[in-house]
C-alpha cells in the first residue's frame, strides 16, 4: 500500500547521445513514502541488521525529505502492514546497534564515494532521533486521517 502518490521523474541521461534520444520518465515512489518504508524495515521487521538502511535514512533525512510528513504517515503504513506501533519500544532498536555497526563497516562503508562518507555513529544518531520521533503519537495520523489529508 502506498500511503503518497507515485511521482513522475524523468530519467536523467548524462551520455553524449542524450539528445538524440527521447525523453523518458517512470512512476516512483516518494522521497516520504521511501523513509516511512525504510523506518518500517527499520524497526525490526528484518531479521538481519541491514546498514544501508541506516545509510537511506540519513541520507533522506540530509536531503530534503519532508519528515513530517513523512512522520504522519507512520501509522498507517504500519498498521497495513499489521505492525502495532506501540508494541515497538526503542530499547529493542539500540540493543541492536553493534549488528547494524558490524554490517556498516563490513558491508557499506567500502562501498561509499568519499564525498558520501558518513561515520557510523553519526547516521545512527539520526535515524534514533527520527525513530522515536515517528514512536511519538503527536504527528501520526490514522490511516483514514490520512487518506483524508492527501485527497484533494
Amino acid at each position: 500500500m502506498l500511503v503518497f502518490p507515485a511521482q513522475q521523474k524523468a530519467i536523467i541521461h548524462r551520455y553524449s547521445d542524450s539528445q538524440i534520444l527521447p525523453k523518458a520518465s517512470l512512476h516512483v515512489y516518494s522521497l516520504e513514502e521511501i523513509l516511512v518504508e525504510k523506518l518500517r524495515a527499520f524497526s525490526g521487521q528484518r531479521k538481519h541488521a541491514i546498514a544501508r538502511d541506516i545509510f537511506d535514512l540519513y541520507f533522506l533525512s540530509t536531503h530534503g525529505v519532508d519528515e513530517p510528513r513523512a512522520i504522519a504517515a507512520v501509522d498507517a503504513k504500519f498498521r497495513f502492514k499489521g505492525i502495532d506501533l506501540e508494541s515497538l519500544a526503542i530499547d529493542v532498536v539500540e540493543a541492536r546497534k553493534e549488528d547494524f555497526r558490524a554490517n556498516w563497516n563490513n558491508n557499506l562503508a567500502y562501498l561509499l564515494p568519499d564525498q558520501l562518507r558518513v561515520p557510523f555513529e553519526r547516521a545512527w544518531e539520526l535515524l534514533i532521533s527520527l525513530f522515536t520521533r515517528a514512536l511519538k503519537k503527536e504527528g501520526r495520523r490514522s490511516k483514514e486521517d490520512f487518506s483524508q489529508a492527501l485527497s484533494p
